[in-house]
């Protein structure tokens, strides 16, 4: 579990996913759908890992959190996607920058980081 910079030369904030013509996704791994009527931006929920397929599942923000969207029913992405770990492997790993597990995950590392350079000295 690493944490990420931003390494992207260029000055877009998101870049659109591989396939998909209304989600993004930033440097940080936090995947965006977009409205298609009042192109709002709205951050995806978390759906999980799907080892057999290699995949992170990202669902419907309107469904997941009953937000309303005026362009659901012609939303492409409202059953939810699934995100190959291949489209950008630095940035979408088994877990989920976004989720809950990998922010437990992290600060355990931090904490033992933090035990070694007591060490250290």
């Amino acid at each position: 579990v690493i944490d990420i910079r931003n390494m992207w030369k260029d000055e877009d904030e998101t870049r659109l996913l591989r396939g998909k013509t209304n989600v993004a996704y930033n440097y940080k791994g936090n995947v965006y759908c977009y409205c298609p009527k009042t192109n709002t931006r709205r951050e995806m929920a978390n759906g999980g890992f799907e080892k057999d397929r290699n995949t992170l599942k990202k669902l419907c923000p309107a469904k997941q959190y009953g937000i309303t969207c005026e362009g659901q029913e012609t939303c492409p992405v409202v059953q939810g996607i699934r995100i190959p770990l291949k489209e950008d492997r630095r940035i979408f790993t088994p877990i989920d920058r976004a989720s809950y597990k990998w922010e437990r995950e992290y600060k355990k590392r931090t904490s033992v980081e933090r035990v070694n350079s007591r060490l250290d000295v």
